[in-house]
């Protein structure tokens, strides 16, 4: 219930009207509820004043389309509701002020609250990496984790390489071969026959004419390690063009997905870790458009939505967070030359927001906006500034 309504004045934040919307609603609760902190406990203390009553005519005095929405959801809201949202927003606006360790501390005493409100983020480029939305959201849960895994195409190999490791890095590993050397870099046994893919799975080209070979051409897997008497601490590429394929099967395993979740699992066991140590930024969305061919629009998302569950499902196991980036716009969405197009992709975004909420572990880190505002160097890429400001935020994090 509270996830209904947080996502309703977050979604009303994202435009100019909406800031204005989002301010009334925040006064709307903490003008009007009786707040105290007890700086011995730490801890809210909260007494009822009529809140509904007072919310409903605060909501019709702003005139905000979204924040309307909220009038038909306010009856169904119990007391104690009502009051672990006030609590949670409340708690927000007190950690401002804080420094980061008490922010920390104070966050994860209210984390059943918090994290029901802040699952998702738009990133912005004028924001500080370490004083951004972004930052604020994910820092409480992945901090300093050792091992940081990014599985993606080569918009993701993009980003992995603008990184900036905090660590000395002591040992290298990348795999010799691009496109083709994926089970090599993983020491895992190709499946004795490759099996060709369902029509709602990848590879669509390169790497269904080329068997265990990647459709994208520019990614490749590599690991940067850095060893301390404190343990190791490790980042790690993994090409994963879509969100279902076969490029990579095994003896073990019959998707890419399944592969590389087990080469998660056995370099987590390999250094003693375990999932609480791992943090996956993940996307996928740009080379799945190529199985929408010869199909409906709503068709295509069905496809994707279901592979990227199962996707989601695997990563659940090996992953303490799972940060979804947001697939980006292209520049030529009408060109009958490429597959994408920028209306579908918005659709596939929402989408991922919805199923990503359903999980504990899942943040959506958008960068939609971010992206159109940058320089296209080709119909996908962009200016090498982009991906620079995205990678500063995990540098941040890291």
């Amino acid at each position: 219930m509270i996830a209904r309504i947080a996502n309703t004045f977050l979604r009303a934040a994202r435009s100019d009207k909406g800031i204005v919307a989002l301010v009334c609603f925040v006064l709307a609760i903490t003008t009007y509820t009786s707040f105290q902190y007890d700086n011995v406990n730490n801890s809210l203390t909260y007494e009822d004043s009529d809140t509904r009553r007072l919310l409903q005519e605060m909501i019709l005095a702003d005139g905000s389309k979204q924040l309307k929405e909220l009038l038909h959801m306010l009856d169904e809201f119990s007391p104690e509701e009502l009051k672990e949202l006030a609590e949670a927003i409340e708690v927000h606006r007190l950690m401002k002020d804080l420094d980061e360790s008490e922010y920390l501390n104070r966050f994860h005493r209210h984390r059943i609250v918090f994290k029901d409100l802040y699952t998702e983020c738009v990133f912005r480029e004028d924001e500080p990496p370490q004083n951004g939305e972004c930052y604020k959201m994910l820092a409480p849960e992945v901090k300093s984790k050792k091992a940081w895994f990014f599985f993606g195409d080569s918009q993701m190999g993009k980003y992995f390489n603008a990184l900036d490791y905090p660590y000395i890095i002591t040992s290298k590993k990348e795999t010799d071969d691009l496109r083709c050397g994926f089970l090599d870099y993983v020491h895992l046994p190709r499946s004795e026959e490759w099996v060709y893919p369902q029509y709602n799975q990848g590879p669509a080209k390169f790497g269904r004419k080329n068997h265990f070979c990647s459709d994208v051409a520019s990614a490749g897997n590599r690991r940067f390690e850095s060893d301390s008497t404190e343990g190791s601490n490790f980042m790690e590429l993994l090409t994963v063009d879509f969100a279902s394929d076969v490029e990579q099967q095994t003896r073990y395993t019959n998707t890419t997905q399944e592969t590389a979740t087990l080469h998660v699992a056995n370099q987590l066991q390999l250094r003693g870790l375990t999932y609480e140590d791992s943090v996956c930024v993940v996307n996928v969305g740009l080379h799945d458009q190529k199985l929408c061919e010869s199909k409906s629009d709503s068709h295509c998302l069905v496809i994707y939505v279901t592979n990227v569950k199962v996707y989601l499902n695997l990563l659940y196991n090996v992953c303490g967070s799972i940060i979804w980036l947001s697939t980006t716009p292209v520049r030529d969405t009408h060109n009958p030359n490429y597959p994408q197009r920028n209306d579908r992709m918005e659709i596939m975004n929402e989408k991922i927001r919805e199923v990503l909420a359903k999980f504990d572990n899942g943040y959506f880190v958008d960068v939609w906006e971010t992206a159109l505002g940058n320089t296209f160097v080709d119909n996908a890429h962009f200016t090498q500034d982009f991906y620079d400001n995205v990678a500063g935020l995990f540098s941040s994090l890291m």
